[in-house]
């Protein structure tokens, strides 16, 4: 994709809405690559400690490519699943582990039609309220 993609087709975003009792998990897709959360990843609550999604990365396009990971708050721009006001919404701590949990410190490079498996580590800082949602953008963006 060396030809000026648009930029819409350079990213691809999984939105992550957390409640503090229960969460939900959407994805878009708009590049030669997918970003989907595992398919037997338990959806739980985040009360005390951490919740891991097990996430999957994969390169679809026709070369290989390095992707940058990031977690984007969007709480000021999200619609809560039951309607609540997003001003509301609590601000929690986004980490990236590869799938021996160790940090991710840098760009994912993964060879065509290759996938790799990694874990996104949400807490919840002390003294946050409960019974909060929380909305955030996870993007992998491509180098390509």
């Amino acid at each position: 994709m060396k030809n000026s993609p648009t930029p819409f087709l350079k990213f691809i975003i999984i939105y992550i809405f957390l409640f503090t009792f229960s969460g939900s998990v959407f994805a878009q897709f708009g590049c030669k690559a997918t970003l989907v959360v595992d398919k037997n990843a338990n959806i739980g609550t985040l009360n005390n400690g951490s919740i891991y999604y097990p996430l999957v990365l994969s390169n679809t396009g026709n070369q290989s490519d390095s992707f940058t990971i990031s977690a984007v708050n969007i709480n000021g721009s999200c619609k809560n699943n039951d309607l609540s006001d997003s001003s509301l919404n609590v601000n929690l701590s986004f980490t990236f582990l590869d799938k021996n949990l160790n940090l991710i410190q840098g760009p994912i490079s993964l060879l065509v039609n290759e996938s790799i498996l990694f874990y996104v580590k949400v807490d919840k800082p002390t003294g946050t309220n409960v019974k909060r949602w929380n909305c955030t953008q996870i993007e992998a963006k491509s180098s390509n």
